[in-house]
């Protein structure tokens, strides 16, 4: 375990790492191997009273590209010079970004608009939009995961997924079989698609076929104790992330009412991943005054899960090779 300043995700360079801390608007820079964070610099004039929720941190190019949950700029720091810029961003609602579909030969990245429904491809070289989709139906809003497999963006919006052809410029969307509830993460193996949301299934999915396979029982008889069930918050997904990583799907769940699980990719084997310093008592829900746990921070070298762990205030690792909490 290891102490912690609450972030959304780590930036991750073998074993350097840095993470923007909320709300202060301070930038850390921390040895992975040593466990070590130093103060690296903090945003000038950074409005502390205006970020709440999530952040992000980027690198491109010798830069540390800063994106905020609810403001309209995107901070940029220069390592080399130690100086800081801004670009104004053309939105002032929530925004969301997935790390983990990034890739580092690529000087773009996506994010979603929340409220508005706006979908957007952001150049990090020219520091600005360079093309913007919006969701197709009205009454659907981005408020999930998205996934990027080979030129296409795959995201989830209402109970449906769309996909946006990132040469042909389209944007479709498809209606599901079966799921009438509100998806959220989404992942792909190779093959499929892994949908889940508010409902206690998982389902297999991929374009071509259609639904391929509905895992149910996914929580495996995982009961709260009734202290527990009355600090969670209802019509909250089960688990907020999905990830591949080796032999299988990692599923990091929001409250206490799912736990850590593991789901091989093949045989669809679900298993449980219990952890003893994650046991809540009344205390500890009464001073959080909610059931709301984990929050994944970074994956690195394609085997460890960083993961926040709101309860303890520190981050925890997963070995998924191991399958193993460090």
């Amino acid at each position: 375990m290891r102490d912690f300043l609450i972030s959304s995700n780590w930036w991750i360079e073998g074993e350097e790492a840095f993470f923007w801390s909320m709300p202060s608007g301070v930038l850390f820079q921390v040895n992975i191997a040593t466990c070590q964070c130093e103060f690296l610099t903090r945003i000038p004039k950074y409005d502390t009273a205006k970020c709440n929720g999530v952040v992000y941190c980027q690198k491109y190019e010798g830069r540390l590209y800063c994106f905020p949950y609810d403001k309209e700029k995107i901070y940029i720091y220069d390592l080399k010079s130690s100086v800081w810029e801004e670009s104004k961003f053309i939105c002032e609602v929530p925004l969301m970004f997935n790390p983990r579909a990034y890739r580092n030969e690529v000087n773009e990245i996506w994010i979603l608009e929340h409220k508005n429904k706006g979908i957007f491809q952001v150049s990090l070289a020219q520091k600005k939009v360079i093309r913007q989709y919006m969701i197709p139906r009205v009454e659907d809003i981005c408020n999930g995961q998205y996934v990027l497999v080979h030129n296409q963006l795959y995201y989830i919006t209402g109970s449906s997924v769309g996909c946006i052809d990132n040469e042909r410029q389209t944007n479709v969307l498809y209606d599901i079989e079966g799921i009438t509830f509100q998806l959220y993460t989404i992942c792909h193996d190779g093959r499929n698609f892994w949908l889940s949301g508010a409902d206690d299934k998982i389902f297999i999915w991929n374009p071509m076929q259609g639904v391929v396979k509905v895992i149910t029982d996914i929580l495996q008889g995982h009961e709260l104790p009734d202290f527990e069930k009355k600090w969670i918050v209802p019509e909250v997904p089960l688990f907020n992330d999905s990830i591949l990583l080796g032999e299988y799907i990692w599923y990091i769940p929001i409250q206490d009412d799912a736990p850590v699980l593991y789901i091989h990719k093949d045989n669809h084997n679900v298993q449980i991943m219990k952890i003893s310093e994650e046991k809540e008592t009344e205390k500890t829900l009464r001073q959080r005054e909610n059931a709301f746990k984990y929050r994944v921070v970074y994956v690195r070298k394609d085997r460890y899960i960083g993961v926040y762990s709101i309860k303890n205030q520190s981050i925890f690792e997963i070995d998924t090779k191991e399958l193993l909490v460090k």
